[in-house]
């Protein structure tokens, strides 16, 4: 029995606590370390489904107060995998973890014969690896950095790197921590796809989703049925496989699904067509949450295991039934989806929120089947004017000048665009018409109008330089009276300053052909 046991810090492997537990006590060998860790000296060091759990803690009991359950649900990567595989393969594989024979995990939770593979090696997040030494005066493996899905650091955005540890070590009994030996603090590429930070936030939500039964096959099958309904993928009871492949890769790019072996979608043998067939085997978590995502299924991820596992867990004859396999589920994932989007939009009323295109079906919808539950749902999220409280201009000027400076910054950009007046920023604005009223109520933005309100000198000067710009990229010289044309100028109407900047061009490039000719 061990005598000592290193402090766990927030979602760390299972296999990186022991790996800084050999660390610590300065084990010399490993089979020795596996002695006193389990009694046994053939145990594989596994990182992310491990076994022998019981023998596990009934040796480390007095120094971590986890039950096995709190184990494996927040130290090892069953979870990623447990709500696609049925009730009775999750409920066998969590005993299995827990016995003294862990033969066949993989095999039966499905990853030997996936597609979606875990990474070669560990990895890491320099940045990470950074704080975390700061914080702790050591670095460890982080849990949902070890998950094909996940790209980026969820944190700093920064692409994780591999170490130089194997996911599969190639010495069996092997706990390696993490280290400076093995991790190069280097800088990486950030990303900038919103696409990607939420899968992976899709991804590591799976990491936390606790005491939900898995949904079956025949579930999940009842829920791509509907699922393609509702996007308009399907015409009587045939599932348009072709629009479902066309909106995958509309939404993602092939390079990307290439990266997880997933881009193969031409045939019937495709595994796009499978998920929306009958199912015959359970499919990878990266598969289910890459279709949620192409079709618009924005509901949280335990929303969406809610509602298949609402569905019957038998077979059932779509041909017979009109919309969902129940009415009372259809009911049941109809309000759920209401009750998100009025969350969702909570801030612009109900009235606002049923004429938007993604709510006015699922409203009327509602109206005709379930009328009760939708107007007293509604009345929680109404928006009851108080016209007799008083308006706040102080803060209504300040949030309101905050707003105009964000306009101004990105109307900026566009040097081509048309002059920043102060009618042009008012128009930006959500309630134009008060603001531009009670102006003399909000001294903030009537000094912004004064200072950065674009002047007629200011936008032709503007004009000029980016014709002339234009021009000089193409290798030509505009004389003056083909400048003034191109930007719309009348010679005689020209205030003083523009007069002197034409005229100053007119100089430079005179000066610049003369130039020219005498070398």
């Amino acid at each position: 029995m061990l005598s000592y046991f290193p402090r766990v810090y927030p979602n760390e492997l299972l296999y990186s606590i022991l790996a800084r537990c050999y660390l610590h006590m300065g084990f010399s060998c490993h089979k020795i370390f596996l002695d006193e860790l389990y009694q046994n000296r053939q145990i594989v060091a596994v990182t992310d489904l491990p076994s022998h759990l019981k023998v596990l803690k009934s040796n480390i009991g007095n120094y971590w107060s986890a039950d096995i359950e709190d184990i494996i649900y927040h130290h090892t990567l069953f979870p990623l995998y447990a709500p696609f595989i049925g009730q009775l393969r999750k409920s066998s594989i969590f005993e299995a973890m827990q016995s003294d024979s862990g033969v066949g995990v993989h095999t039966r939770i499905g990853m030997v014969a996936s597609k979606v593979q875990p990474p070669s090696y560990l990895r890491y997040c320099p940045l990470c690896n950074v704080e975390m030494k700061n914080k702790y005066g050591e670095s460890y493996w982080r849990r949902d950095l070890q998950i094909s899905g996940i790209i980026y650091c969820p944190k700093h955005h920064c692409e994780l790197l591999n170490s130089s540890v194997k996911f599969r070590v190639t010495a069996r009994h092997e706990y390696i921590a993490s280290s400076g030996s093995n991790c190069r603090e280097i800088s990486s590429g950030v990303n900038q796809s919103g696409k990607i930070a939420e899968l992976g936030a899709r991804v590591k939500s799976l990491l936390f989703i606790t005491g939900i039964d898995s949904p079956s096959l025949w579930q999940w099958n009842h829920f791509y049925h509907q699922l393609a309904k509702d996007i308009g993928a399907i015409n009587g009871q045939k599932i348009l496989h072709d629009e479902l492949r066309v909106r995958m890769l509309a939404y993602w790019q092939v390079s990307f699904l290439a990266r997880f072996k997933l881009h193969q979608l031409s045939d019937e043998t495709s595994w796009l067509h499978a998920l929306f067939q009958k199912h015959r085997k359970s499919f990878a978590y990266l598969q289910h949450l890459l279709v949620w995502q192409a079709l618009g299924l924005k509901l949280p991820v335990l929303t969406i295991l809610q509602i298949a596992n609402q569905y019957p867990d038998r077979k059932l004859s779509f041909t017979s039934q009109v919309g969902l396999p129940s009415e009372k589920i259809e009911v049941e994932y109809k309000r759920v989806l209401w009750s998100e989007f009025l969350k969702k939009h909570s801030s612009i009323g109900i009235a606002a929120t049923r004429k938007l295109p993604s709510g006015a079906k699922l409203y009327i919808w509602l109206y005709r089947h379930d009328r009760e539950w939708l107007l007293l749902t509604n009345k929680q999220f109404r928006i009851c004017p108080n016209h007799s409280e008083r308006v706040d201009w102080c803060k209504r000027d300040r949030s309101t000048v905050i707003q105009l400076f964000k306009i101004i910054q990105e109307e900026s950009l566009d040097l081509e665009g048309p002059r920043l007046t102060r009618n042009f920023l008012l128009k930006k604005l959500p309630h134009s018409s008060t603001i531009e009223r009670n102006l003399y109520r909000l001294p903030l933005c009537k000094e912004f109008f004064i200072r950065y309100v674009e002047s007629l000198v200011e936008y032709q000067i503007r004009r000029i330089t980016i014709e002339t710009i234009k021009a000089r990229l193409r290798g030509v010289i505009y004389r003056r009276w083909e400048l003034e044309r191109h930007c719309g100028l009348d010679r005689n109407r020209l205030p003083k300053i523009t007069e002197s900047f034409i005229q100053w061009i007119e100089d430079t490039n005179y000066a610049e052909n003369t130039f020219q000719k005498n070398t």
